[in-house]
């Protein structure tokens, strides 16, 4: 009987590890800071914009799009263009500073250089610059919670157009640049480009459901300057990257 018993405690002891090994535990990085659940596949995104996961950019998004769904323009349609002032971006991974240059200058006729901008965002050659700091840049220059970081999903190009542009705003749209045809041949892994103008609706029996673009690049098929595509083809080169775009905020 003794000997069986030692058997016994000697099995329990070799399982419990075992056993312990098999239990899921729910990783750290699965919570943001605020309490918020982030699976893992987009934790990456975390990680590189984790202010867009904060209690106080939701609760902004959220009052946002509320106002939205009461926006006369989101119903009856309408143009309006913003005249932003032309600026060519310094080198290939200054795209980030080149629209905050622009957006800046619009708003409040500052002209800081794209150098100062990317070393204080934190722009870097292998990286470019994070949505969330582009955010914040824009919110030190012009004015606390006057941009944010919404999603396609929860706020449709069309939408968001009309209303950030209709509060004197222009956007910034972070997007896959190689579904334009001025990049053909290019590869890219993301681009920022600034959006300045909308044409929604109807003129007598003609349709128009289009956005304006300025683009700071130069590439051998035109690239730079100003484009009119259609709010399809931006949502698609949008979500070819990561769904996201920058617009006014309140």
């Amino acid at each position: 009987m003794k000997r069986l018993i030692n058997k016994l405690i000697s099995a329990v002891i070799i399982t419990i590890p075992l056993i312990c090994m098999t239990i899921p535990v729910a990783a750290e990085t699965d919570v943001t800071p605020d309490g918020n659940y982030i699976n893992g596949s987009n934790y990456d995104e975390y990680e590189a914009n984790p202010d867009y996961y904060s209690a106080e950019q939701t609760l902004i998004r959220e009052r946002l799009i509320e106002k939205i769904s009461q926006h006369p323009s989101k119903l009856t349609g309408g143009q309006k263009t913003l005249s932003i002032r032309e600026s060519e971006q310094d080198n290939k991974y200054y795209c980030g500073p080149a629209t905050v240059q622009i957006v800046i200058n619009y708003k409040t006729g500052a002209n800081w250089s794209q150098s100062k901008l990317a070393s204080e965002m934190g722009t870097t050659s292998s990286s470019g610059t994070s949505r969330g700091a582009i955010v914040k840049e824009l919110n030190k220059y012009i004015g606390a919670n006057t941009y944010t970081d919404v999603s396609v999903s929860s706020i449709g190009v069309g939408a968001g157009a009309q209303y950030s542009i209709d509060n004197d705003c222009p956007l910034i749209y972070h997007v896959m640049p190689t579904v334009f045809d001025s990049y053909e041949g290019y590869t890219s892994s993301g681009h920022y480009i600034v959006g300045n103008a909308y044409k929604i609706g109807w003129s007598g029996s003609q349709s128009f459901n289009e956005v304006t673009y300025f683009d700071p690049f130069r590439t051998a098929k035109g690239s730079y300057g100003f484009h009119n595509v259609t709010l399809d083809l931006m949502t698609k080169a949008l979500n070819a990257k990561d769904g996201h775009y920058i617009m006014k905020a309140q």
